[in-house]
């Protein structure tokens, strides 16, 4: 868990300077991938959520294979680049069929869906990843466990296939080498994997090789350009909507599903029937205006998901120094102000409420750290409470300022 933990560390600056280049790029194209500002930061706050829900989600379904892998492997292979290879191949192959089904049964599409439901195509997007998808996929690798590969293997091969991802989801390369295009998935293969137009629907589900779909009937070339999203749009810009929102469908399905005896349907249906056997369960909101409430509070979204990210990418540097239970109160203030983002980007009366019992709650934490000054890492606990009062103050002034005279 550590070394996958260190490879997106090590990635962050690649990701940040590859998203400058594109913003800069799309500035000089009239803004063709970046014309919604606000669907750029939800996804940087989706991606924000997932990784910070991985150290206790992902944590612990690799706590599982590991206790396979001890009590239940036929073999144990060396930890070598040679098993790293074949491990690498036998894993790609298993994402496919996991990500093709998460594309083909109801209950998987309510794990995968969030990573689909922009609009658009950029980098960012790469970073929109599914909180609660490894829930619905686990068990499809615990094979691997029993083969006998490692849990260090695991860990290192599915950060580096992830990894791989973040490149193909660029609109400014196109075509790749013939040789290159018929082995490994490309930008213009996953363009057509976000497309919402029917013969672009569940197509080019490889992670790093695209053969698989090759060689299993589920390949399509780009023709003409996607249409991005999903086919009953989302219309919000909440990354807890993004993550929840079909698996409230399936919620609200049940009652329907028991009196009609079609409760399979609901859960292991193909998303298309799930909607046919129960429409209206999906219904989206009216769209929010792609606009801030006003260009201060922009600013203040902004400059707030710059200190989640820092925040985010610090705990997860040293988590494994943190006692546990700062780890999970740091995690659960995350998680609330990714809660309170979503709620301005859709300029909800809520937020207003939300926000200022959040900052409250950073100003007792910040205090507690001073009083009771417990045993952290640098900054420790007394430069870490003065930070976390400071910002609780600032942001409280700020928002009140840019939220009047209404938010919504």
């Amino acid at each position: 868990m550590k070394e996958g933990f260190q490879l997106l560390l090590i990635a962050v600056p690649f990701f940040v300077v590859s998203i400058g280049l594109e913003v800069y790029l799309d500035r000089m194209n009239g803004w063709r991938y970046y014309n919604s500002l606000k669907d750029s930061v939800s996804n940087l706050y989706i991606g924000l959520g997932e990784v910070l829900l991985s150290l206790v989600i992902k944590g612990a379904m690799i706590f599982l294979y590991d206790i396979v892998f001890k009590n239940a492997s036929l073999y144990t292979f060396p930890d070598n680049f040679i098993t790293g290879f074949v491990f690498f191949i036998i894993f790609d192959f298993i994402y496919y069929w996991a990500h093709r089904l998460g594309h083909e049964v109801n209950i998987m599409w309510a794990g995968h869906v969030p990573h689909h439901s922009s609009e658009y195509f950029n980098l960012t997007v790469a970073l929109r990843q599914p909180w609660f998808q490894v829930l619905t996929t686990w068990f499809l690798f615990l094979p691997l466990a029993i083969l006998g590969f490692s849990t260090r293997v695991l860990v290192i091969v599915s950060a580096l296939d992830i990894l791989y991802q973040f490149w193909i989801h660029t609109p400014y390369i196109g075509k790749m080498p013939r040789w290159f295009e018929f082995i490994f998935n490309t930008p213009s293969h996953h363009r057509v994997h976000h497309g919402r137009q029917k013969k672009y629907l569940d197509k080019n589900h490889g992670g790093v090789l695209i053969i698989w779909d090759r060689l299993f009937g589920t390949f399509q070339e780009e023709e003409e350009t996607p249409d991005y999203g999903i086919t009953q749009p989302l219309h919000s810009f909440s990354p807890f909507r993004a993550n929840f929102h079909h698996f409230g469908a399936i919620v609200r399905a049940l009652p329907r599903a028991f009196a009609s005896g079609k409760v399979s349907a609901a859960f292991l249906a193909s998303p298309a029937a799930f909607n046919q056997h129960f429409p209206d369960t999906n219904s989206a909101p009216s769209p929010s205006e792609d606009a801030w409430a006003s260009k201060s509070m922009g600013a203040f979204i902004i400059w707030h998901l710059v200190h989640a990210l820092t925040q985010g990418i610090w705990l997860m540097g040293n988590a494994s120094a943190l006692p546990q239970n700062y780890v999970l109160m740091t995690l659960g203030f995350l998680m609330a102000h990714i809660a309170g983002a979503g709620f301005i980007l859709d300029k909800k009366p809520i937020a207003r409420i939300w926000e200022n019992f959040r900052l409250t709650g950073v100003m007792v934490l910040g205090s507690a750290l001073l009083i009771f000054r417990p045993e952290l890492p640098l900054p420790g606990s007394f430069w870490a409470g003065v930070y976390l009062i400071v910002f609780a103050v600032i942001s409280w002034a700020w928002f009140q300022a840019s939220s009047k005279p209404r938010l919504a």
